[in-house]
C-alpha cells in the first residue's frame, strides 16, 4: 500500500505501491537471479549458428541457434534463450515461461512495413516472461502501418522488463505503435533507461500508450516522445517514472458508464520537458473528459501548459517549478471539472508568452492551489477565474505589464498568506472583479499602484473579507459584505 497526501492534507491510498518496480535499477546491476538453475539456449551470429537441429542438443552452446524464432520453438518453461551480440529482425519472440537475456550490443527489431505483429506480441495468448540484459528492442517504419517493440492485448499477461533501451520509430501518422503499450491488455512492467518513439506519427506512434484495462509500471532515465492514453470503464492503473521526459502527455477518453475512481495515473518526472516549442497553442498536459481518474504528476521542473478536467476526477500535482515553452499562447495550467490539488515552489511565464493568456484559468470544479512564488511578465492576467470554485494562495510579483486576478464568474478564495503585488503596473490592480464571487481570508496582503486600487470593479460588485492589508484602497464600486471584516490601508503595507 501507497499512500499521497496533498497540501491540504486530504490523503489518497493506492494498492498497488507506485514504483514498486522502481529500484529494480540499472541492467548492469542486475545479477539475473531469476534465470538461476534455468536451461540455456543460445543464439548468435557465429558461423556455427544453425537452426537445423538434427542430431544437435537444443541446449548445445557450440551450436547455437541462429534465429530467436526457432530457439522459441524449441524451448520449454523455466528455459532462458540468450541472445549473442548483433541484429535480429524478428517478431513475437517471447513464450510464456521463458526468459530472453540480450547481451551487449544486441537488438532484436521489426523493419518489415505493414507487418502488424509486435516484437514481444500475445495476439495468440497470454505470455508470463521477463526480457532483460544491456540489449535493445527497436522499430522502424517508414512507409506504414506496422507493430511496436512491446504491446499487451491478454489481461493474463505479465511481462517484465530491465533493457537498455526501447525504439519506436515511425515516420507517419497513425503508422506504428509505442515502444511500451496495451489495450485492454496486461501487466508490463520494469526499468528501461531509454524509451524513444522519436518519429512524427501520431495516435499510437509514442513512447507509452494504453487504452482500456491494463497496468504499465515503468521507470527510464529518459523518455522522449509522448504519453497517450484512453479511461474506460475498468480499473487500470499506469505509473511512469523518469529522470528526464520530454514530449506530450495526453489522457482521455470517456467511459460510457464509469466504474467510481476507476483509473489511477501517476508520472514522476525530475524535469518534463512537456512542449515543443512548435503549436504553442496546444496544451502538452492534457486530460479531458477523464471520467473517474485519479492523475498524479509530480517532479522537479515542468515545461508547457498543463489542462485537466473530468467528472469525478482528481489531479494532483507537485513540483518545485512550473514554466512555459518559448512563445506560448495557452495559460500554464487550465483547469476544469473535477477537483484539483496544486503544489509548487514556483510558477513563471517567459517574456515571449501569449499576452492574452493567463497563467491560470479555472473554469470550473473546484480546486485548491498554492502556486508558492508567482511571476508574471506579460500583460496578461496571472490568474483568470471563470466557472468553478478556486482556492489559492500564492506570492505574485507582477512586472510593469503583469496583471493580477480576473474573476468574471465562479468563486475565488483567496487563502491567508497570499500577497498580491502589482505595484510595477500603473494599469492593473491585484483584483478586478466583474462577476463571480471573491472572498478574501484574513491576512491576505494586497500591493497595488500608487494610481490604482486594491480591488477595481466597472459595476457594483460586493467582496467578502475576514481582514486584509492593502497599500492603497478598493474602488468606489467594491463593497465589502457588512459584520465580517474590513480592509486596512497603509502605505506601510509591503
Amino acid at each position: 500500500m501507497a499512500s499521497y497526501t496533498n497540501p491540504y492534507n486530504r490523503t489518497v491510498t493506492f494498492c498497488p505501491s507506485p514504483g514498486q518496480y522502481y529500484d529494480v535499477g540499472p541492467f548492469a546491476t542486475i545479477t539475473y537471479a531469476e534465470f538461476n538453475g534455468s536451461a540455456v539456449i543460445q543464439v548468435s551470429k557465429s558461423t556455427t549458428a544453425t537452426d537445423t537441429r538434427t542430431s544437435l542438443s537444443t541446449y548445445d552452446p557450440s551450436a547455437p541457434f541462429a534465429t530467436i524464432g526457432a530457439a522459441k520453438t524449441a524451448a520449454v518453461s523455466g528455459d532462458v534463450v540468450t541472445i549473442g551480440p548483433g541484429t535480429y529482425d524478428e517478431v513475437n519472440v517471447a513464450k510464456s515461461g521463458v526468459g530472453l537475456l540480450l547481451s551487449a550490443n544486441t537488438t532484436i527489431s521489426r523493419t518489415t512495413t505493414g507487418v502488424f505483429t509486435h516484437i514481444i506480441d500475445d495476439s495468440a495468448g497470454a505470455i508470463v516472461t521477463r526480457i532483460t540484459g544491456p540489449g535493445s528492442l527497436a522499430t522502424t517504419d517508414a512507409g506504414g502501418s506496422g507493430g511496436g517493440p512491446v504491446f499487451s492485448v491478454d489481461p493474463a499477461s505479465v511481462i517484465d522488463l530491465d533493457l537498455f533501451s526501447i525504439v519506436a520509430n515511425c515516420a507517419v501518422a497513425d503508422g506504428g505503435t509505442p515502444c511500451v503499450g496495451t489495450h485492454d491488455g496486461g501487466t508490463i512492467r520494469g526499468f528501461v533507461t531509454t524509451l524513444s518513439a522519436p518519429g512524427t506519427a501520431s495516435g499510437y506512434g509514442r513512447a507509452v500508450y494504453w487504452q482500456g484495462t491494463g497496468h504499465i509500471d515503468i521507470a527510464s532515465l529518459l523518455i522522449t516522445g509522448g504519453i497517450v492514453g484512453n479511461s474506460s470503464a475498468n480499473a487500470s492503473s499506469w505509473y511512469v517514472k523518469a529522470t528526464e521526459y520530454q514530449g506530450s502527455i495526453s489522457l482521455g477518453g470517456v467511459a460510457a458508464t464509469p466504474a467510481v475512481n476507476q483509473d489511477r495515473i501517476w508520472l514522476t518526472f525530475d524535469l518534463a520537458r512537456c512542449s515543443t516549442d512548435v503549436d504553442v497553442a496546444k496544451d502538452e498536459v492534457y486530460l479531458a473528459d477523464a471520467h473517474d481518474v485519479f492523475f498524479y504528476l509530480e517532479g522537479k521542473k515542468f515545461v508547457g501548459g498543463i489542462s485537466c478536467s473530468g467528472t469525478n476526477s482528481e489531479f494532483y500535482i507537485t513540483g518545485q517549478k512550473h514554466t512555459h515553452a518559448a512563445a506560448a499562447t495557452i495559460p500554464l495550467l487550465e483547469l476544469g471539472t473535477g477537483k484539483g490539488f496544486v503544489k509548487l515552489d514556483a510558477m513563471l511565464d517567459v517574456a515571449s508568452s501569449s499576452t492574452s493568456a493567463p497563467l491560470v484559468k479555472i473554469t470550473g470544479g473546484e480546486h485548491w492551489l498554492d502556486l508558492g512564488e508567482v511571476t508574471k511578465i506579460t500583460a496578461s492576467n496571472v490568474v483568470e477565474v471563470t466557472g468553478g470554485t478556486l482556492h489559492l494562495r500564492c506570492s505574485f510579483v507582477g512586472g510593469a505589464s503583469g496583471k493580477g486576478i480576473l474573476v468574471s464568474g465562479g468563486t475565488l478564495i483567496l487563502e491567508s498568506g497570499s500577497r498580491l503585488d502589482t505595484s510595477a503596473n500603473s494599469s492593473s490592480d491585484p483584483i478586478t472583479k466583474s462577476g463571480g464571487t471573491v472572498i478574501i481570508e484574513a491576512g491576505v496582503v494586497l500591493i497595488s499602484h500608487s494610481a490604482r486600487n486594491s480591488i477595481s470593479a466597472a459595476t457594483a460588485q460586493n467582496v467578502v473579507t475576514y481582514g486584509h492589508f492593502a497599500k492603497y484602497a478598493k474602488d468606489a464600486d467594491v463593497t465589502f459584505v457588512a459584520g465580517l471584516g474590513t480592509e486596512t490601508v497603509s502605505t506601510n503595507v509591503v
